[in-house]
């Protein structure tokens, strides 16, 4: 009697591709020419800002807000004019890419980042309340603000420009090239002690470097730049409300 092998299992059904975060590829450029990056970012936006104090008295939080656009703009677009001239690269090798459950995952990492912040920075000032027996407080996030065309500025600039620029630097160009140097993990804490250090007040530091980790996860998980901007505008958007509400009380 003639035996006849076995069929063949059945094939697994592959798994939906919005499920899939699509694997990084390596990225052509190192670390250190981020140095490069912010350099050139930051004489572009210093000479815009420049030319546009003539117009403005000292302190005028108009020209407070035009400061943080030029610098911020001026960021993005190195990062983009850098990877184009010097490498011959795009949005795509940056991460930038768009699946619409990036955005639901963006939001749920805003909220953990703005939870566990809160609780660093509850820490964070405590002790520093204990240690100098002097009142201590977050440093102001916005300048003084009492016309509606500036706060109309300043939604574009905290929510909109500095979202998009500083997740295309620190987590598009920065992160990747450490990812390669150093490893994942590596890449995420170095790339998230970046971003705490880039905003200079010590009180905050510890709960934007949780931040930073929380990005570059989502971005190194989701494989997606549009998450962690979609992460970061949301966790702007709800500290700018905040503000907001805390003016008018």
């Amino acid at each position: 009697m003639d035996q006849f092998p076995p069929s063949p299992p059945p094939p697994v059904p592959p798994l939906h591709e919005s499920l899939l975060a699509p694997e990084l590829p390596e990225v052509p450029w190192r670390a250190r020419e981020a140095l490069l990056i912010v350099l050139f970012a930051l004489l572009t936006g210093g000479f815009v800002s420049i030319l546009v104090a003539t117009r403005f008295e000292r302190g005028d939080p108009t020209l407070q807000l035009i400061v943080v656009l030029a610098l911020e703009g001026a960021l993005g677009a190195w990062v983009l004019l850098w990877v184009k001239v010097r490498h011959g690269a795009g949005l795509r090798q940056l991460g930038l890419r768009f699946r619409a459950s990036d955005v639901g995952a963006g939001i749920l990492a805003a909220l953990l980042g703005l939870a566990v912040g809160a609780a660093i920075t509850s820490i964070v000032l405590s002790i520093a309340r204990s240690v100098s027996k002097h009142t201590v407080t977050t440093p102001q996030q916005l300048p003084d603000i009492n016309q509606r065309p500036q706060w109309v500025l300043a939604f574009f600039a905290v929510v909109i420009v500095a979202p998009i620029a500083e997740e295309l630097f620190f987590r598009g160009f920065l992160y990747q090239a450490l990812r390669r140097w150093r490893g994942v993990t590596q890449g995420i804490l170095l790339s998230a002690l970046v971003f705490a250090l880039a905003h200079v007040s010590p009180i905050i530091i510890p709960s934007i470097f949780a931040l930073g980790v929380i990005l570059a996860f989502l971005f190194e998980r989701r494989g997606s730049l549009a998450a962690t901007i979609a992460a970061h505008m949301s966790y702007n958007l709800i500290g700018f409300i905040a503000i907001i509400a805390s003016s008018r009380r």
